[in-house]
Order: structure tokens, then C-alpha cells, then sequence
């Protein structure tokens, strides 16, 4: 039973919400940002058409249902874009942000036990696929350094 339960939470991708759901709002907010500026400018740009339904050459009623129509169809076209885009963008910054918030709470958690006086000193690894992967040979190498030196003045 333990073991299934380290294997779920392994697999949990919101493993630091405060942070991932930042980034996550951040990157829908600009989402729907982008979307509600190009939603006004066509807007705009069917509210200018309208003026001129007696210049299109067609039968009035006809050219102010066809531009309903068309805007109509933006609209939708739009929305699926813009829910299909922030369910992407949703998925695609939890996966990325959950290979840099892995590290940062395994330094959290390294960087306790060495405070708490953790003997020995754990070694510092992360996942395959994390970022900042070039990090932890360099602290656990950094550390056997601190342990050398303090062993040799001990010594002296």
C-alpha cells in the first residue's frame, strides 16, 4: 500500500501549487487577454462595415445578416480557439513547471536536512527530465569539499 501511494504522488503533476498555479494563471490571463483584443478589433472592424451596406451593392437586410452571420461565426470560431489554446497552454505549463518545481523542493528539502544537522549529508539528486540537471553534482561536489576541508582542520 505504501508503495502505491509514493508511486501516485510521484506522478502528481501540481506538486507546488503556489508557484504552478501562478504560472498558470499568468499564462491564462494573457490567453484571454489576446483573445478579448482580437475579439474587439474585429468587432470594431464589423461595426465600421455596417455603414456601408448601401455601397456593398446587395439588398440591405441581406448584407446586415450576412455580417451578423459572419461575426457570428468568428465569435465561434474564437471561442474554440481560445478554449482549446488555454487547454493546451494549461497542460504544457503544468508539465514544464512541474519539472522546475521539482528541483526547487528537492534544494528546499536538501537544504533543511543540512540545517537540521542531518548526518550524513543526503545526497542531492533530481528526476531525469528536470531542469537545472547540472545542479546537483555541483552541491553534492561543493558539500564532499566543505566535509574534506573540515575533516583536515579537525585533523591539524
Amino acid at each position: 500500500m505504501k508503495t502505491t501511494k509514493k508511486f501516485l504522488l510521484r506522478r502528481k503533476l501540481l506538486i507546488f501549487p503556489r508557484f504552478q498555479l501562478l504560472l498558470i494563471g499568468i499564462n491564462l490571463a494573457i490567453v484571454a487577454l489576446i483573445g478579448g483584443v482580437i475579439w474587439l478589433s474585429v468587432r470594431n472592424t464589423f461595426a465600421e462595415l455596417e455603414p456601408v451596406s448601401g455601397l456593398s451593392g446587395m439588398e440591405v437586410a441581406f448584407y446586415q445578416n450576412y455580417l451578423d452571420y459572419q461575426m457570428s461565426s468568428f465569435q465561434s470560431a474564437l471561442l474554440l480557439a481560445l478554449g482549446a489554446g488555454s487547454a493546451f497552454s494549461v497542460l504544457v505549463t503544468l508539465f514544464v513547471s512541474h519539472r522546475l518545481a521539482g528541483p526547487l523542493l528537492r534544494l528546499r528539502s536538501f537544504f533543511r536536512a543540512i540545517r537540521d544537522g542531518a548526518d550524513p549529508v543526503p545526497e542531492l539528486s533530481f528526476r531525469d527530465g528536470d531542469y537545472c540537471r547540472d545542479l546537483p553534482p555541483l552541491i553534492n561536489d561543493s558539500i564532499e569539499r566543505l566535509r574534506s576541508r573540515e575533516e583536515r582542520r579537525k585533523v591539524s
